[in-house]
């Protein structure tokens, strides 16, 4: 499986989440820059996890959402299951559920201490 996501953008907080072994591996920066070595956040036995693949496995998300603010927060993510594969970006637009999707996501980082904020 493969899942890679990153949010931020320039003079920002920015974000990197990648499951590697089945682990998430966690690294925050600003501006492009990572700050510190990734925390690796173990999957196995949560709950969390499942709920968010879940939750991926049925979203229907396009491949791009754009505004045309230049300046601000953007977005990718990757997915690739044995099911389902899954590309998209955004440049301050999102889907409609994509705050949901954040929502899941810190529920799997908050057993580090972490979150996307």
């Amino acid at each position: 499986m493969v899942f890679e996501f990153f949010l931020g953008g320039y003079g920002q907080s920015n974000f990197w989440v990648n499951l590697q072994d089945g682990q998430l591996f966690f690294e925050e920066g600003y501006s492009g820059l990572r700050l510190h070595e990734a925390t690796a956040i173990p999957l196995a036995g949560t709950k969390e996890w499942p709920e968010l693949e879940a939750f991926l496995t049925n979203c229907r998300w396009k491949k791009r959402y754009d505004s045309p603010i230049l300046d601000g927060t953007q977005w990718e993510l990757k997915l690739k299951t044995a099911t389902r594969s899954l590309k998209c970006y955004g440049s301050n637009a999102y889907p409609p559920d994509f705050y949901h999707f954040l929502t899941l996501l810190n529920h799997c980082l908050k057993t580090a201490g972490r979150q996307i904020t």
